[in-house]
């Protein structure tokens, strides 16, 4: 695999794969840890949304991580990247419930 090529699907919100992830940290271990920071960051929210109790709750936890890529370091790799997993986090949990509305027997697993 190309290395832009994977620098191109992390940063546009998909996850990469285990041998993805060795593969950026064998290339460009400050990419890698960047990369890291941001799925842990993507989990995070993913729990934080999970355990919401209201939509007005989700609203907000998602408003407040938003506003927190604007105070990121200001790279573009960075910057970029957390912006659509964050989005690709909140449109997942927002199927998620439409998908659980319809049927109560739908989980929904965020693996990393």
């Amino acid at each position: 695999m190309k290395f832009e090529n994977l620098i191109n699907k992390f940063k546009s919100g998909n996850k990469l794969t285990r041998a993805e992830l060795e593969y950026l940290a064998k290339k460009s271990p400050e990419l890698y840890q960047k990369a890291i920071r941001i799925l842990e960051e993507r989990k995070v929210l993913e729990e934080r949304l999970r355990t919401a109790r209201t939509k007005e709750g989700t609203t907000e936890i998602i408003t407040i991580s938003m506003a927190g890529v604007q105070k990121s370091s200001g790279d573009e790799f960075e910057v970029t990247a957390k912006a659509n997993h964050l989005s690709k986090a909140y449109a997942a949990y927002l199927t998620g419930k439409e998908e659980k509305a319809e049927s109560e027997n739908i989980t929904i697993d965020f693996i990393i």
